[in-house]
């Protein structure tokens, strides 16, 4: 029969055991959950008629720069991305940086 001593001493490598295990999990949990916010933050989501955008602003039509999409980790938080050149868009009147077919 085990004395109260090593008996505790048992229970007390169990618990340690446990909570080394439950630790590592929740550290693997944690990593995977901050890898799947910086992919989502960093992938582009393509825009659909219910999104509240705006549309391709009138001097980028038909542009071969335009980007059009729009980034961000969540719906609300999106933000399009026009062109490499003028993330925002051009401004008033007609892009100095415009490039492709005109109608």
């Amino acid at each position: 029969m085990a004395s109260t001593g090593n008996l505790h001493q048992l229970q007390s490598s169990f618990q340690r055991a446990n909570l080394r295990c439950i630790r590592k999990t929740y550290d693997r949990w944690q990593r995977d959950r901050a890898q799947r916010y910086l992919l989502r933050s960093q992938l582009g989501f393509h825009r659909t008629d219910d999104d509240a955008t705006a549309p391709q602003p009138a001097p980028c039509h038909h542009c071969i720069h335009y980007h059009g999409i729009a980034y961000g980790t969540s719906k609300a938080r999106r933000s399009l991305l026009v062109c490499g050149f003028h993330p925002s868009g051009p401004g008033d009147g007609p892009c100095p940086d415009w490039s492709g077919a005109q109608d």
